[in-house]
C-alpha cells in the first residue's frame, strides 16, 4: 500500500532535486539560531549544491553528547526558544551516553509521519489495534510509533 504516491513513486532525480531544497531550507532555518550549527559551518553560504552539501564536515553523536556535556543541559544544538519545544526524548543510549533531544510540534508530526509509512505499508488502518509490547522510557522510536498509530486513528495500546 502506498501512503504518498508522489514520494514514492518520485524518479531519482526528482527524489534528489527535493533533498536538495529541502537541506536548503533547513540550513536557512537553523543556522542564524542554532550555535552549534553555526560554528560548525561557518563559512558556508545557501543555496548549496551537492559538491557542497558532499564537502560539509559530518556530525557524530559524540560531538553532540560533548556539547551537551560542556553546555548541561542540551548543549547549543537548539534552533528555537524553549517555549517552542512540545517534548522531551534521548537516544537509547546503547552505545554510551544518551543524547538528549527536544522536539518542536512539526519535529514530533515528522516523527508519527516516518511511522506511516510503516503502517501504511502494513496496511494498518484506523479499524486496526496496536499493542505496542515494548517498555517507552524516554526513548523516542517508541513514542513515535504510540503518537503515529493515534494519528492513524488505530487503538494504539502501550504494552510496556
Amino acid at each position: 500500500m502506498i501512503y504518498k504516491p508522489d514520494l514514492e513513486t518520485a524518479t531519482p532525480e526528482q527524489i534528489r532535486t527535493r533533498q536538495l531544497e529541502r537541506l536548503n531550507e533547513l540550513l536557512d532555518t537553523i543556522l542564524p539560531e542554532n550555535r552549534f550549527y553555526a560554528r560548525k559551518f561557518d563559512s558556508i553560504t545557501t543555496p548549496l549544491d551537492w559538491d557542497q552539501f558532499e564537502a560539509l564536515p559530518f556530525t557524530t553523536k559524540s560531538e553532540l553528547v560533548a556539547d551537551q556535556a560542556t553546555t548541561p543541559p542540551l548543549g547549543t544544538i537548539a534552533t528555537y526558544e524553549r517555549d517552542r519545544y512540545i517534548t522531551y526524548h534521548q537516544t537509547s543510549g546503547t552505545t554510551g551516553k544518551p543524547l538528549t533531544i527536544l522536539d518542536t510540534e512539526e519535529s514530533w508530526n515528522w516523527w508519527a509521519e516516518c511511522w506511516q509509512y510503516v503502517y501504511h505499508g502494513a496496511s494498518l488502518n484506523h479499524k486496526d489495534r496496536l499493542f505496542l509490547a515494548f517498555s517507552f522510557g524516554p526513548f523516542i522510536g517508541f513514542w513515535a510509533a504510540h503518537n503515529a498509530g493515534i494519528k492513524l486513528g488505530a487503538l494504539t495500546i502501550p504494552g510496556g
